[in-house]
């Protein structure tokens, strides 16, 4: 029998049911019968069907469909293995399926039989093998592998919206499968994903309304680095000579992993033992570091967004880290802190672009350090200058290296301002302390600020104001104030 140029059409999100043999007694009665005798040749079966130019197409959503299709189904006799070849286009690329069922009389009468699946194409290959049976709902059970030259291509071609936290390069996966209708469960998971080894475990619910990909996986080595894009993407975009953020996050699907490495990176920074989570929701995005070490100290760090709201979190947060590793990874040399730095920062606000959350966003960033020095600052020198009066650059005072007992900076963050609430250098030469604010986006300084040495008394010491902006700040002293402003 062939058809020719026949359409099937499915319901977004639903998932094609296996007709019962009970609709129909004759069919029935013989698929339960305990068998035929051994020279007794088994009832035909439907032969063979063949498929050119068919289609097959999901409501509401075109580009699901399947296209140009040409399958040859056959199943010459009822005990026989049901076998299926076929080939079609979908999305755009080429795909050919090879099925086999090891009896089809058993298959449909609700026993297990043996189930092979292959699909090729170019974005990506499966290979299944293992059994099933047409129970309600339809269970199957066996090894599953999965190979892509490229995970990203892959996810893109799939349409997923996990495109926005692939990376480039290949990959690889083999599990153990069970599935019953839209739930599939993937235990003993190996999986490559460019020269990162991880192995765990993942389940698909596609029967929500939302469908839903968990599970936990640990790696030998990971970069977090793309799940970031992942939690703001949502909502930021480039702007300007702002930094451009990846913008694939599209569409409804939820996304509930946790992931472990013994060695990982988040840009920049090397980690050891790090924790992490990404959640992906309709609604909600977000990527958390939930532990790591690093920098000689323990990191973490979040970044999330609300879709409702257009809004977007950043948070990080460093406890006991060497304050040089940091300067070195900020890129800091001509003032490189040193000591052991408490870190604490947070943003949050309406954010279309990284622009506007840094001019309309709230936050705070506070920042101790312990038993530590200043490079290329002169406390000796700046105190002789400002004891001079007028006004100087920062550069006069260059030289030497300045230790300290601590220092701390505390700030609030909002309407495009850093209200400095406390900036203050503690060493046994003299304290300096001072506060103001600094806007965010032109990066200018206005602060006063005082200098006092071990000897001056509790309200004295010499006071000034510093102006100009952040990579180029100016002092001026100044003969008289009433306090810090």
């Amino acid at each position: 029998m062939t058809l020719t140029r026949p359409v099937a059409t499915l319901r977004a999100g639903s998932v094609p049911g296996i007709p019962s043999p009970l609709q129909n007694a004759r069919i029935s009665r013989f698929l339960h019968a305990d068998g035929v005798a051994a020279n007794e040749e088994p009832a035909a079966g439907i032969a063979s069907v063949k498929i050119e130019d068919g289609r097959i197409e999901v409501e509401d959503s075109p580009a699901a469909g399947i296209s140009a299709i040409d399958a040859v189904l056959s199943w010459p006799r009822l005990s026989a293995p049901m076998r299926f070849n076929g080939s079609g286009s979908w999305r755009g690329e080429a795909v050919r399926i090879s099925a086999e069922i090891g009896d089809g009389r058993a298959f449909f009468a609700g026993r297990q039989t043996r189930a092979e699946l292959t699909l090729e194409s170019a974005p990506a290959n499966i290979v299944f093998s293992g059994t099933t049976e047409a129970s309600a709902p339809l269970h199957v059970v066996g090894a599953l592998r999965v190979s892509a030259p490229s995970l990203k291509r892959a996810l893109a071609w799939s349409d997923s919206p996990a495109i926005a936290v692939a990376p480039e390069g290949a990959f690889a996966l083999t599990a153990d499968l069970a599935s019953a209708a839209t739930r599939l469960k993937l235990d003993n998971v190996s999986l490559s994903i460019e020269d990162s080894l991880g192995n765990g475990a993942i389940e698909f619910d596609l029967g929500q309304d939302v469908p839903l990909v968990a599970g936990t996986l640990a790696f030998g080595d990971l970069d977090f680095t793309p799940f970031v894009p992942a939690a703001i993407a949502p909502t930021i975009k480039a702007a300007g000579d702002m930094p451009a953020v990846e913008t694939h996050f599209s569409g409804p699907f939820v996304v509930d992993l946790r992931l472990s490495a013994e060695r990982a990176k988040l840009g920049p920074v090397a980690m050891t033992k790090a924790a992490a989570t990404l959640n992906i929701r309709p609604e909600i995005a977000a990527f958390d570091l939930s532990d790591a070490s690093a920098l000689g100290g323990s990191l973490q760090a979040g970044f999330r967004t609300s879709q409702a709201g257009g809004s977007a979190e950043v948070s990080f947060f460093g406890n006991d880290i060497d304050a040089g590793l940091l300067a070195d990874i900020l890129g800091t040399t001509r003032f490189r802190p040193s000591g052991r730095a408490t870190i604490a920062a947070m943003i949050r606000g309406p954010a279309s672009d990284w622009r506007e959350l840094l001019d309309k966003g709230e936050g705070t960033v506070s920042v101790k350090l312990v038993g530590g020095s200043l490079d290329n600052l002169d406390l000796a020198g700046f105190m002789a200058r400002l004891a001079q009066g007028g006004f100087f650059g920062l550069g006069e005072t260059i030289g030497g290296s300045l230790p300290f007992q601590e220092a701390e900076f505390r700030a609030a963050i909002g309407n495009g301002l850093a209200r400095i609430e406390k900036f203050e250098i503690v060493s046994h030469l003299a304290t300096l302390s001072a506060a103001g604010i600094a806007p965010l986006p032109g990066r200018g300084l206005a602060m006063s600020g005082v200098a006092r040495t071990p000897e001056d008394p509790a309200d004295g010491g010499r006071r000034f104001f510093i102006g100009g902006s952040w990579s180029a700040p100016f002092f001026s002293s100044a003969s008289s104030a009433t306090g810090l402003q």
